[in-house]
């Protein structure tokens, strides 16, 4: 279950030109994709109410999986979280292991039970889009200006 975002900066060659400063890039960008896993993780909307006459008994996994309660509050770090670094980029990677959430929330493999009712992964991508490239646009102002002022 994947849904993607890339980023990328004008000029293009920006990142490679901060190569002579690793350290502050490093950093700056390390900073800018934690606050990028916090953002989506704060974008993944609350359990939807219980159906009417339901007969079971709603554990929350999917959503303990995914660092959230039932109620949408952060409880930790989800089950797939991780960020890296690839050259001169950063990659992160949020979400579940859950082997039902693609059922559940998948985009494109959610089961008819399930559409209308429950969020998918690409509902919580496209939520947290803006503020992830708001952070990672504050992350090269804060680049520019440090090299501004070298």
């Amino acid at each position: 279950m994947t849904e993607g975002m890339i980023i990328s900066t004008d000029p293009p060659d920006l990142f490679q030109r901060f190569q002579r400063y690793p350290q502050q890039f490093n950093r700056v960008m390390e900073k800018a994709m934690e606050a990028s896993m916090l953002h989506v993780q704060s974008s993944v909307p609350a359990y939807p109410p219980p159906r009417e006459g339901q007969s079971y008994i709603r554990t929350g996994t999917l959503g303990r999986t995914m660092g959230i309660s039932q109620q949408g509050q952060p409880l930790g770090k989800p089950s797939i979280y991780k960020t890296s670094k690839l050259g001169n980029a950063y990659q992160g990677e949020f979400g579940t292991n859950i082997h039902y959430a693609p059922d559940v929330i998948g985009e494109g493999t959610q089961k008819p039970l399930f559409v209308s009712r429950w969020w998918t992964i690409g509902t919580v991508a496209r939520r947290a889009a803006r503020g992830i490239l708001r952070i990672h646009e504050i992350a090269v102002e804060e680049l520019a200006r440090w090299i501004d002022g070298y």
